[in-house]
């Protein structure tokens, strides 16, 4: 045998760190709180034990955002252009319908002689209110050509369509004014 510690045989029931210690000695017990569990007869943590008190309960907040926040975006909302890109404005919503009716109008009524003529005062209304909310608008809106051809052709079909009225009176009375004279001298009433 030497003289050595840890050279003697080992005991099967020390552990390691025990062989090591010289005999009397115990490690000392860490400094516990009132709640702390006491520890393990192995070397491990032991778990907490259950509490038993009844959870608090917190009232939910119900406060709303305030007005002027931002909703938050959604991952599909478009995403603004990258800088030096050109941003599109929203077309106004009455814009395309004022450019439609304006070509059906005009379009329509010289083709079918003047029935769809009846849809370009509806078209120069509404192209006029379109022009007046885009300007208004200070740049929000787009779409001011569209709107400005509805106007114009609201216009002009408007025009023809007083021209049509204007000539189917001048029509009518004309055969008014032909069947009239026609029935006060006849030619043949002296035979």
């Amino acid at each position: 045998m030497s003289g050595y510690p840890g050279d003697e045989e080992r005991d099967p029931s020390r552990s390691d760190d025990e062989a090591t210690r010289p005999l009397g000695w115990q490690q000392p017990e860490p400094s516990r709180g009132w709640d702390a569990p006491p520890p393990s007869p192995y070397g491990q943590p032991q778990p907490a034990p259950p509490s038993y008190e009844q959870p608090s309960y917190q009232q939910p907040s119900y406060q709303q955002p305030p007005p002027y926040a931002a909703p938050s975006p959604s991952p599909y909302a478009q995403q603004p252009p990258p800088m030096g890109l050109p941003v599109a404005k929203p077309d106004h919503p009455q814009a395309t319908l004022a450019l439609v009716l304006g070509i059906v109008g005009l379009a329509g009524g010289l083709a079918t002689c003047g029935l769809l003529f009846l849809t370009s005062p509806f078209a120069w209304v509404i192209g006029r209110r379109a022009v007046r909310e885009i300007e208004a608008s200070g740049g929000q809106l787009g779409g001011e050509g569209s709107a400005r051809a509805g106007l114009v052709t609201g216009v002009i079909g408007s025009v023809l369509l007083a021209l049509a009225l204007v000539a189917v009176a001048l029509y009518i009375a004309f055969v008014v004014w032909a069947i009239s004279s026609s029935g006060t001298s006849s030619d043949y009433g002296n035979v």
